[in-house]
């Protein structure tokens, strides 16, 4: 048994942001779930440790502030969160943060932009793409005839 390094990228295209007459902006969020058909089928069943999730936060180009986003780590199959993470509009990084948690099929992180604030009856449109990467490592088996023979 070996272990492999492996990785799933998810991506997503925000929703538009509609500012209400009081300045304030609908919360949007996104949802990045791995499923079954996201992993080989040599590793479905394998032993899968998160290493990192890489990410990419898009920025809403018409709002005056974009404050307050999260990055949520929800375990295989949760309906809760369990742990967020603060992160900035426009920002892009690697965090490990997640690592200790269980990793797998159902795994799912979520972006959650809940204080967006602009000029009344505008619509604001985000910058990009929102991207999640899960960055793993699984255990493999190594066939026999790349076994060493002593």
């Amino acid at each position: 048994m070996k272990w492999q390094i492996a990785s799933i990228k998810k991506i997503v295209h925000p929703a538009e942001v509609q500012f209400f007459s009081d300045g304030t902006g609908n919360a949007t969020g996104e949802y990045f779930r791995l499923q079954g058909s996201d992993f080989p089928a040599n590793r479905l069943s394998a032993k899968k440790v998160l290493t990192s999730i890489d990410f990419k936060i898009a920025l809403y180009l018409d709002s005056l502030s974009d404050h307050n986003i999260q990055l949520c780590y929800f375990t295989p199959y949760s309906a809760t969160p369990a742990i967020c993470i603060n992160v900035k509009a426009g920002s892009s990084a690697s965090v490990a943060t997640f690592n200790h948690l269980p990793f797998g099929n159902g795994t799912q992180v979520s972006i959650l932009h809940t204080n967006i604030i602009g000029t009344p009856g505008m619509l604001s449109r985000p910058s990009g793409l929102e991207i999640v990467t899960f960055n793993y490592k699984y255990m493999a088996d190594v066939p026999a005839a790349h076994m060493k023979l002593h």
